[in-house]
C-alpha cells in the first residue's frame, strides 16, 4: 500500500457509454460522503470520447496508478472504485485496463463483469441453475427488422417487452401490442444495441431487488427490496421524474424471501459477482422470475441498492469505504 497515511482511491466516473449521467450523479452523490481524513478520493472522468482525465488533464492507467502524458506526472493510488454504469464501463473493457495497470479495483473481474452484462448470457446460466426465467427470444440486428418481427410474432402472443441485451438504467426498452409498435420498439433497441431480448410482458407483476455485499469477511443477501411502479419502468422514470416509490423491504412471504436470496446466492456464486451487486426478480401470482443482475448498482440518493445495505446497521459512507478498504487489500 502508498506509503502516504491515507489510502488513495480513485474514483472513476462518468463514461463513453449512454448511462455517464447516471455515474456523474452517483459520484456527486458519494464523494461528500467518504471520510476525508482516512482517505485521498482522486476523481477521474471519463468522458464521451473515452478519454480519462484528472482534474482535465489526459490520464492513463499505468503502473499502479495513473500516468499524465502533459505533464509527465504518475499519480500512484492504492484502488480503483469505477462507478461506471453499462457498454465501455461495467462490461469488464475498463476492468481490463485497470487489470492491465495492476490496480486494485471494486467490483467484479473482467470474465464475470463481461458476462453479467449480457442479459442473453445471464439468463442462460440462470436456467441452468434450475432459476425460472421468462421465456425469449434474442435477435441480431444484422438479421434486421422485418425478420425480428415476422420470428418474434411466430414465437409469442402480444403484449411483448423489447430491451438491448447489454444495457441498463432501463435504456432503450419498449413495450410492444401491435406490428407497429413492435417495429418501433426493436429498430429503437438495435439503434442502442446489436442485439435484443424479446419476452413477454407481465402486466401484473412486481419487481424485486435482492443486494449483494462482501467485503472485510463480511457478505450479505439482503431481504428483497421492491420497486413500486406499474407498467414499464423506463430511465426517466428512474432518473428524471422522480415519480417512482421504492420499498426498502418489500411485503412478501418468507417462501419468496427465501427464494430470492437462494437463487441470488447461487447466481453469484456461479458468475463471480465480487464485492457488490443487485439481482433482479419479478413476482406474479404464481411464480418468481429471474430478470438481470447489476454488478455496479447506482449510487444515486434515489437508488435502492444502497438503502437496501445500509438497512441492516452500516451507514453509506461506511458501505463506500468497507468497499474501497476491500479493494486497496486485494492483491
Amino acid at each position: 500500500m502508498n506509503n502516504e497515511r491515507r489510502t488513495r482511491a480513485a474514483l472513476i466516473y462518468g463514461g463513453a457509454g449512454y448511462e455517464s449521467e447516471v455515474s456523474i450523479r452517483g459520484k456527486e452523490h458519494i464523494l461528500p460522503l467518504i471520510d476525508a481524513e482516512k482517505y485521498n478520493v482522486i476523481p477521474i472522468f471519463i468522458d464521451k470520447d473515452g478519454a480519462w482525465r484528472i482534474n482535465g488533464e489526459q490520464a492513463v492507467p499505468y503502473n499502479r496508478g495513473f500516468f499524465c502524458p502533459e505533464s509527465g506526472r504518475q499519480i500512484t493510488v492504492d484502488c480503483a472504485f469505477p462507478l461506471l454504469h453499462g457498454d465501455h464501463g461495467e462490461d469488464g473493457s475498463v476492468q481490463g485496463a485497470l487489470e492491465c495497470a495492476s490496480i486494485p479495483y471494486v467490483g467484479c473481474g473482467v470474465w464475470s463483469a463481461a458476462v453479467c452484462r449480457d442479459k442473453a448470457m445471464v439468463k442462460t446460466v440462470a436456467e441452468s441453475l434450475g432459476i425460472p426465467t421468462l421465456p425469449h427470444l434474442t435477435l441480431l440486428r444484422e438479421e434486421g427488422v422485418d425478420y425480428a418481427v415476422r420470428h418474434t410474432e411466430a414465437t409469442f402472443k402480444y403484449p411483448l417487452f423489447v430491451k438491448p441485451t447489454c444495457l441498463g438504467s432501463s435504456m432503450g426498452v419498449g413495450h410492444a401490442d401491435s406490428t407497429d409498435t413492435l417495429r418501433r420498439a426493436v429498430t429503437d433497441a438495435f439503434a442502442l444495441s446489436d442485439r435484443v431480448i424479446i419476452e413477454p410482458y407481465l402486466s401484473h407483476k412486481r419487481e424485486l431487488e435482492c443486494g449483494y455485499f462482501r467485503a472485510k469477511g463480511k457478505e450479505l443477501f439482503t431481504n428483497p427490496g421492491e420497486i413500486l411502479h406499474s407498467g414499464t419502468y423506463r430511465y426517466e422514470d428512474k432518473y428524471l421524474s422522480g415519480e417512482v416509490g421504492i420499498a426498502i423491504r418489500a411485503h412478501v412471504d418468507d417462501r419468496v424471501r427465501e427464494l430470492v436470496r437462494e437463487y441470488s446466492r447461487r447466481l453469484v456464486r456461479t458468475l463471480g459477482v465480487r464485492d457488490l451487486g443487485r439481482i433482479d426478480f419479478f413476482l406474479t401470482d404464481q411464480e418468481l422470475y429471474f430478470n438481470e443482475i447489476n454488478t455496479m448498482p447506482g449510487f444515486t440518493d434515489g437508488s435502492l441498492y444502497a438503502k437496501m445495505i445500509t438497512a441492516y446497521g452500516m451507514t453509506e459512507g461506511g458501505l463506500i469505504e468497507s468497499l474501497i478498504d476491500g479493494a486497496a487489500d486485494r492483491e
